[in-house]
């Protein structure tokens, strides 16, 4: 009996109110994607100028090549966390490249 009303459920349309919600969740996500992308951009940019103004200062080359690698692995998981799906791809090639390379 239990089996019956369920199928006789999943068989009804949606209503104009789940359509609408449906429609609202996917215009959420939208918004939470850009926001996310604009987060991440504006971070990208800060550091961008921070590192102009902080490799002025620096007297040798050793400094600002850790600091770039230090940072890198920082925006990488800023980005996985912010979900930005092209850094995340390009980051996941990388690693199995190197991966790669290191097994033979």
């Amino acid at each position: 009996m239990a089996q019956d009303v369920l199928d006789e459920l999943s068989k009804t349309k949606d209503s104009p109110i789940d359509q609408q919600i449906q429609s609202l969740e996917s215009k959420i996500q939208s918004l939470e994607t850009k926001v996310n992308e604009d987060r991440f951009i504006t971070i990208g940019i800060f550091v961008i100028l921070f590192d102009g103004y902080l490799f002025e200062h620096m007297s040798n080359w050793g400094g600002p090549i850790a600091l770039l690698v230090l940072e890198f692995v920082i925006l990488l998981v800023l980005a996985r966390k912010l979900k930005i799906e092209d850094v995340t791809m390009l980051s996941d090639k990388i690693i199995n490249a190197v991966g790669v390379r290191n097994r033979n």
